[in-house]
């Protein structure tokens, strides 16, 4: 197990620049508030809008060059979730997608301490985690309702959130890409820190089981990527 968490520096490191420069040229990326970034000299989770399979090369890739952020970690289903994707099987539910930082959400448990304690144990060991509370790339490139797994661990752990908000990956396809037809934005938002994500729903908490506390947790999050992504 602790090659899965030792060879994420490794990989991302080699990728880091070839990616960049790719979506640079191709992708015409453009990455907007690194001043955020900058607030924070701790690990972090960055909760995003899920828009593409690119999603999480954009993400890691935006992120500065072996900064304390890195090598990020990412959420991923288990194996037994890709058994009928085809190809993507490969990627996603094997070996190689491991190594590069996914660990698996436990699902089906309906227990966020078992679900999610890979992520619990890669967050309290000093690590950055990536996740996308939404739980699946959105069907209309719109943001989608918000899991509470994201404000689980932000409060559970003590850990802040910083909102990432991505445009022009929506539907891409590699005539897109490769023709530079899109421009890719990455944007980081301020900082969330667990005290504000308890203020800002503390009017539930005597009212409402913690699930839903969470999930309300988890959508003012996802609001502030909508305000950023002007669809507030």
């Amino acid at each position: 197990m602790r090659l899965f968490y030792i060879t994420p520096f490794i990989l991302q490191g080699l990728i880091w620049l070839p990616t960049r420069m790719a979506l640079s040229v191709f992708g015409r990326l453009e990455i907007r508030g690194l001043h955020n970034l900058k607030k924070v000299h701790e690990n972090v989770i960055f909760a995003s809008n899920h828009t593409s399979e690119l999603d999480v090369f954009v993400i890691a890739s935006s992120v500065p060059f072996w900064s304390h952020f890195s090598p990020l970690y990412f959420a991923s289903r288990e194996n037994k979730f890709y058994d009928s994707s085809g190809w993507r099987r490969h990627l996603y539910g094997g070996t190689i997608f491991k190594l590069w930082g996914a660990q698996p959400v436990h699902a089906g448990m309906h227990n966020y301490e078992k679900s999610l304690s890979n992520h619990t144990y890669l967050l309290k060991d000093g690590k950055s985690v990536l996740l996308f509370p939404e739980g699946h790339i959105t069907t209309d490139g719109s943001v989608q309702d918000a899991r509470g797994g994201v404000a689980y661990l932000a409060t559970h752990v003590g850990c802040t959130v910083i909102p990432v908000g991505i445009s022009g990956a929506y539907s891409i396809s590699l005539s897109d890409f490769f023709l530079r037809r899109r421009k890719i934005i990455v944007r980081f938002g301020d900082p969330i820190y667990p005290e504000e994500l308890d203020i800002a729903v503390r009017q539930d908490h005597d009212t409402e089981g913690a699930e839903n506390v969470y999930k309300r947790e988890a959508t003012y999050i996802m609001e502030k990527v909508k305000e950023m992504l002007g669809m507030g």
